[in-house]
Parts: structure tokens; C-alpha cells; sequence
């Protein structure tokens, strides 16, 4: 018995000591970072040192940085934009032009106002690139090689809102000049609903498609519109539609247009249209400019092969107060009646622009009641023109009211004529009855008895 409590009692301390080794196996030991600089490689020590994060490299070493603006120059095309630390700032421009830069990576959130990346080489784009940035109101990315591969809606993809789909409400100007876009998707403006500005100048269109139609007529607040030198032949009426009470500027330069769109006449609201260099030979009645009753400017420069301008060409323009013809080598003829204008249009809105207080010297010299009027007080009036035989119509009223009146006379007259014939107050002799039946009377030839 006593034997055995012995043994119980060495079992006890050897395992109470083999206890206290193995958590002294198991316990780290926390080591200063001092002290890891002396511990030899094949030390048997574990340390639990986290790995320090280099801080972020400042964008202004990298970039060209002022007071309200960032111009990069340069950029490590293995960079991402978020590799870089961003003051916090209410940035004016932030501008990445002609540089490396391939591929285009969500912001950090800032406050920027006009983005640029023209010139560069950026050949994609990640979703929702705009998403952190405030207050954007321009983004330039002409001079790549965007495609409508990478262009789709989700690029343009803001924050969430309740009154529309997750929009960049202050976006509105969008340059997309100058890359290799044949077709827009036609989602693409779903969250850029506020664009003012779009310009698509220079890409390979040649036509508008029904998904580039589309996207167009998505835009009801654009006021200007840039789709020259696209290679158009013709322009859809659709994306005139929309915008047609809000769209002012239209240039439609070098593209192959051989006459005015018809598509103008949905252009309601248009005041300046550009339409240089088109292989236009004549505009004459047949093709002459719809009915745009605000146009104000009117530009046909760099036109090769214009030669002459026939009759009403510019009747329908009642407002143009500028027409540009300019640097159009081949062209002879401009008819004198292809630009009928009112003096209402005229003398209010250029006369005293170049004339001054002469304005108030010019007088009317025809027609012949209005003669020596100025011509200013009758700005207000619709004045007639001049017979081409020279007939003097206020001369020929008396005779014209004349002839009237002799007309409604002859009728009464002519009616109580009749009647009275009919009475029979016209016939010679006898009226009696038996005068009427013995005219109807004829002896019975003698050898018929």
C-alpha cells in the first residue's frame, strides 16, 4: 500500500513537469525589433512582427501640381491612379495628355471639375471610373483608341439616386473625338442624361445605325452636337427628334452630304449650323434649307465643288443674320433672289450693328406709299414687292370697285327683267289668250279636204 501512494505521487510530478515544458514550447516570446536584428537566421525564436505597408507615393512627385490644377506629363503605364496619394482638393483640371497611359482605372474620391486624357492610348476602361468624383462637369477623352467594345454604360455609372438611374448628374460635356467608334452602344448616355455637349468628331461612322440612333435620341438636354467628319452620307431624322426644342449648334463638317438633310426641319430650335466642306455642286429650289425659323448663322466654307446658288436657297432662313461662303474655289454664281429677307430682320438686327446713327438716313423708295418713310418704323411692317410688268395696283382700285359694284347690280336687274318677260310685258299687239292659241293655228290645205 505504501509502495503504491509512491508510485501515484512520481506519476503526479512527472506529468506536472512535462506540463510546464510544453508551454514553454508553445508561448512565444515577444521579441523588440531591436532585439531581431541580433537573433541569428537559424534561430529557433518565432517572431510575430507585422509587415510595414509602404506609404503611398504623392501624385504631385509624379505630376505637375498648382493651386487648382494637376497636368501629368508623364505615367508608368503599370501604375493604376489609386497608386498614388491624392491631395484633398477642389481640383479645376486634372489633365493626363499624350502619355502611356493604356489603361483607365476608378478615381479615389476627389472633387474634380474637367478631366482630361487626350492624346494618350487608352485602350480600356473599367466600370464606374467617375463613381467617387464630385462635381464633374468635362471629361475629354479624344485622341485614343476607344472602340464601342469598351464604351458601354456601365463606364458612366454613378452613385444611387431616386430620381434616376444611378446618373453623373453634373457631367455635361463629353468629348469622344478622334477614336475608332463605328457604332454606340445604345445605353451608353442611361446614367449621363444632363450632357449638354457631346462631341464625336473624326470617328469612322459612315452611317448611323439603329443602336447609334438610339443612343443619340437619349439625350433630351443636348444643346450641341459635334458629328463632323464622320463620313455621314445622310442623318437620321431620330436624333433631331428628341432634342429638337433644345439643340442650338450643329456641325455636320466634312462629311459627304451632297444637299441639305432633310432632317433640319426637326431642328426647331437651331441657331448656328456648320456645314463646311461637303460635296455640295448646287443648292437651288429642288434642295433648298427647310424652314428654320431661328437659325442665326449659317457657315458653308471649304466647299470644293460648290458653283452657284440658285433661287430661295436661304428664302425659309427668316432670322440668318450671318452666311458664310468662304475659301469655295469653284464657285461663280449666287442668285439674287436665293436670300429674301424682310426688313424687319434686317435692320433690327445688323443695320445699326454696322451703319450707326446712318441707320436712321435710309429711306423707302418703294412701293410708292410707303415712299420716303424711314426705313427703321417700318421694321414691323410686311411690305409687298413691285409687279414685275410694272402694274399700279393702288391705281386700279376705283376701277377693280367698279366693276364690283356693276356685277352685284347686274344681277337684281337681270332677274326683274325675266320676271317681267315671263309676265309677258315684252311681246307686241295682242296678249290675249286667243292671240297665243291662233298662233298656233293653221288653215287645212283645199286639196286635203
Amino acid at each position: 500500500m505504501y509502495f503504491s501512494k509512491k508510485i501515484l505521487i512520481l506519476f503526479f510530478i512527472a506529468h506536472y513537469s512535462w506540463c510546464e515544458d510544453t508551454k514553454k514550447k508553445e508561448s512565444p516570446k515577444i521579441v523588440s525589433v531591436n532585439e531581431t536584428k541580433s537573433v541569428d537566421k537559424n534561430s529557433s525564436i518565432a517572431t510575430t512582427v507585422p509587415p510595414v505597408k509602404a506609404p503611398l507615393p504623392n501624385v504631385c512627385e509624379k505630376c505637375n501640381c498648382t493651386e487648382n490644377s494637376i497636368k501629368c506629363e508623364t505615367w508608368d503605364s503599370s501604375k493604376v491612379i489609386k497608386d498614388y496619394k491624392w491631395p484633398n482638393n477642389t481640383w479645376e483640371v486634372v489633365s493626363f495628355e499624350n502619355t502611356p497611359l493604356i489603361h483607365l482605372t476608378p478615381f479615389p474620391a476627389l472633387s474634380i471639375k474637367k478631366l482630361v486624357f487626350t492624346g494618350n492610348n487608352i485602350q480600356e476602361i473599367d466600370n464606374k471610373i467617375f463613381i467617387n468624383i464630385t462635381d464633374l462637369v468635362e471629361v475629354d477623352l479624344s485622341n485614343n483608341n476607344l472602340s464601342s467594345r469598351i464604351l458601354h454604360s456601365n463606364v458612366f455609372e454613378g452613385k444611387w439616386a431616386s430620381e434616376s438611374y444611378e446618373p453623373l448628374k453634373t457631367l455635361k460635356v463629353l468629348n469622344l473625338s478622334y477614336n475608332h467608334i463605328h457604332t454606340l452602344n445604345q445605353r451608353i448616355f442611361e446614367h449621363t442624361k444632363e450632357i449638354r455637349l457631346l462631341s464625336l468628331r473624326g470617328n469612322p461612322f459612315t452611317m448611323f445605325d439603329t443602336p447609334t440612333r438610339n443612343a443619340l435620341s437619349d439625350l433630351p438636354l443636348l444643346e450641341e452636337l459635334d458629328i463632323s467628319y464622320c463620313g455621314l452620307k445622310s442623318l437620321p431624322h431620330e436624333i433631331l427628334h428628341t432634342s429638337h426644342m433644345i439643340l442650338l449648334k450643329l456641325d455636320l463638317s466634312g462629311n459627304k452630304f451632297t444637299t441639305p438633310p432633310l432632317a433640319f426641319e426637326y431642328a426647331k430650335s437651331l441657331k448656328v449650323l456648320t456645314m463646311d466642306n461637303n460635296p455640295i455642286e448646287f443648292i437651288g429650289p429642288a434642295n433648298a434649307f427647310p424652314e428654320l425659323a431661328l437659325l442665326e448663322e449659317l457657315n458653308l466654307r471649304n466647299m470644293s465643288q460648290l458653283n452657284r446658288i440658285g433661287e430661295g436657297a436661304f428664302s425659309k432662313l427668316k432670322n440668318l443674320s450671318i452666311l458664310r461662303i468662304q475659301n469655295c474655289l469653284n464657285f461663280t454664281e449666287i442668285h439674287k433672289k436665293a436670300l429674301v429677307q424682310t426688313i424687319g430682320t434686317l435692320i433690327p438686327g445688323l443695320g445699326r450693328k454696322f451703319m450707326g446713327e446712318k441707320i436712321d438716313e435710309l429711306k423707302c423708295a418703294a412701293p410708292p406709299e410707303h415712299i420716303g418713310k424711314n426705313l427703321s418704323s417700318l421694321a414691323h411692317r410686311k411690305l409687298r414687292c413691285l409687279d414685275l410688268y410694272e402694274a399700279r395696283p393702288e391705281r386700279d382700285a376705283a376701277v377693280l370697285v367698279g366693276i364690283l359694284i356693276g356685277l352685284l347690280l347686274m344681277v337684281p336687274i337681270g332677274l326683274t327683267f325675266f320676271f317681267l318677260w315671263k309676265r309677258g310685258f315684252f311681246f307686241c299687239g295682242s296678249q290675249s289668250p286667243g292671240s297665243f292659241s291662233r298662233a298656233f293655228y293653221r288653215r287645212t290645205p283645199a286639196d286635203e279636204i
